[in-house]
C-alpha cells in the first residue's frame, strides 16, 4: 500500500487550510470592517489572540519567500488541537499508518467520522488568496498532494474492508447486486499495491482479455477511463504485488461466518480472499494443492466447486476445512 504522508506534513496542510478559510472571513466581513470583525473571526478560527502583526493576508504569513516554503515558526501558532479537522485526518491517517487486521476495521464509523468530513473540508479549501495571485487549488486537486492522498489511502483501504464484511456474511441475493463484483476504482487499486496508475490501467479491459475485467462507471456514454474494477480479479491481482500490504485477515475469523453464508459465490471466494490478501498468489495456492492455476481461479469465481474438494482447498487457504466443506455441501444440495 502507497505509504502515507508524515504526519506533521498533513498538519502543515491544515494550518495552510485554516490560513485561507481565515481570509475568506476577513474578505466576506469586511477585513476593514470598523467593528473588527472580520479580524475576530479570523483570529478565533486560528485560535490566536488576534491578528497583532499580520498586515495583509494571513496565507502570506504562512510561507517563507516565493518559494512557497511554509513558515514552520508562524503556522506552529495556529491552534489545530481539537479541530474537527484534524479529528477528521488523524481518523483516516491512523487507519492508513498503522494497519491492523482487516476484519477489525470499522468502516462504517471511519467513514462517517473520517473520511467523508476529511472530503467536506477538502471542498472547501479556497483555491486563491485573494489578491495575492496565489493559487492554491492543488491542495485539494492534486491527487499526490499530503490531504487528497491520505482521504484517497483511506478511501481505499475502506473499500478492501467493506467488500470483505460482505462477501463473509452474503446471502443468496448478494450475487445479484452490482456491487457484489466491482468495487475498486483504477486509483483504488493503484494506492493498495503502491504501483503507478499506468500500470494498473494496462492490466484493465472490460474483454475479459485481462488479468482486472472492468465495468464502466454509468453505462457506455462514460469517460473510457472512469471504469470499476472486478473485486476479486483485482485482489487477486494485487496479491502479487510486493507493495500490496492492507493488513492480514484472520482466518479464524472468516471461519465463524462460514456457515452463515448464503452465496456460494462468496463461498468459493473465501479461499482466494484469505490467501490473496495475506499475500499468497493464486500460482503458489495451485502449487501447494497440486492443481492447474486456472481451475483455483474458476473455484474462487464459484464455478466448478467439487463438494469432495472443498475440505482440500480450505486447509490449504488455512480455513477449517471441515467447517467450510460442510457448508459448500449443504449450499449444493
Amino acid at each position: 500500500m502507497k505509504p502515507s504522508p508524515a504526519w506533521s506534513n498533513i498538519e502543515t496542510d491544515i494550518r495552510i487550510v485554516m490560513s485561507l478559510i481565515a481570509d475568506v472571513c476577513r474578505n466576506m466581513i469586511g477585513m476593514r470592517d470598523p467593528n473588527g470583525r472580520g479580524d475576530a473571526a479570523a483570529a478565533a478560527l486560528l485560535g490566536l489572540p488576534d491578528l497583532s502583526g499580520i498586515n495583509g493576508f494571513v496565507v502570506e504569513e504562512a510561507y517563507d519567500s516565493f518559494e512557497r516554503r511554509p513558515d514552520s515558526e508562524f503556522l506552529a501558532k495556529i491552534d489545530i488541537e481539537g479541530t474537527h479537522f484534524a479529528h477528521a485526518a488523524r481518523r483516516c491517517y491512523d487507519l492508513v499508518a498503522t494497519r491492523g487486521p482487516i476484519e477489525e476495521i470499522q468502516y462504517q464509523d471511519d467513514r462517517d467520522d473520517g473520511l467523508h468530513w476529511l472530503w467536506y473540508f477538502l471542498s472547501t479549501i479556497p483555491t486563491d488568496s485573494y489578491g495575492t495571485d496565489g493559487d492554491y487549488s492543488g491542495i485539494k486537486h492534486d491527487p499526490d498532494s499530503n490531504l487528497r492522498l491520505l482521504h484517497d489511502l483511506a478511501s481505499a483501504r475502506l473499500t478492501l474492508a467493506e467488500y470483505v464484511d460482505e462477501v463473509t456474511r452474503a446471502t443468496a441475493s448478494w450475487e445479484k447486486e452490482w456491487r457484489s463484483r466491482c468495487v475498486f476504482t483504477p486509483r483504488d487499486i493503484s494506492l493498495l499495491g503502491d504501483v503507478n496508475i499506468r500500470t494498473v490501467r494496462n492490466v484493465m479491459g472490460p474483454n475479459g482479455n485481462k488479468p482486472i475485467r472492468t465495468e464502466t462507471m454509468g453505462g457506455k456514454a462514460s469517460r473510457p477511463d472512469l471504469v470499476w474494477g472486478d473485486a476479486l480479479d483485482s485482489i487477486e491481482w494485487l496479491s502479487g504485488r510486493r507493495g500490496f500490504q492492507p493488513g492480514p485477515l484472520s482466518p479464524q475469523w472468516v471461519d465463524r461466518r462460514v456457515p452463515e453464508i448464503g452465496s456460494l459465490r462468496a463461498l468459493g471466494a473465501l479461499p482466494g480472499l484469505v490467501t490473496w490478501i495475506n499475500r499468497t498468489t493464486t500460482e503458489e495456492l495451485a502449487a501447494r494443492l497440486s492443481w492447474p492455476v486456472e481451475r483455483v481461479r474458476n473455484w474462487t469465481r464459484g464455478n466448478d466447486i467439487d463438494p469432495e474438494q472443498a475440505h482440500s482447498i480450505a486447509v490449504t487457504a488455512g480455513l477449517d476445512g471441515r467447517a467450510y466443506a460442510d457448508r459448500v455441501k449443504a449450499l449444493l444440495a
